[in-house]
């Protein structure tokens, strides 16, 4: 059903949209090969926030944690102190060890 909806959307000429919806569909299959695929197309846009935002949380789910890195310092590049992000990437950085990356963010954005 996800890759049919992602289909009507690119018919649609919405592709970012269509991203998305290809990639809940191959995270709710399991399917990390489509999954990979799919992160590095939403890559090559830095600017779709969406994306990002759907890639750092099935990375976080897949225990990817410096995909999740990633994707949340470049949706910061955006967005600059958003706590919200901040919030999300704090236990990444926890478990990366990265406090002095933390401590500065938060610092931020307070």
């Amino acid at each position: 059903a996800w890759t049919v909806l992602a289909q009507c959307y690119k018919d649609q000429s919405e592709p970012q949209k269509a991203l998305q919806l290809r990639i809940m569909a191959a995270h709710l299959r399991h399917d990390a090969e489509k999954w990979e695929r799919l992160a590095r197309q939403s890559s090559l846009d830095p600017t779709n926030v969406d994306a990002l935002w759907n890639r750092a949380s099935l990375a976080k789910e897949m225990n990817d944690l410096q995909t999740g890195r990633h994707s949340l310092l470049a949706i910061l590049k955006r967005f600059p102190d958003d706590i919200t992000v901040v919030t999300e990437l704090r236990p990444i950085l926890v478990e990366l060890s990265d406090f002095a990356l933390c401590t500065f963010l938060y610092q931020g954005a307070l």
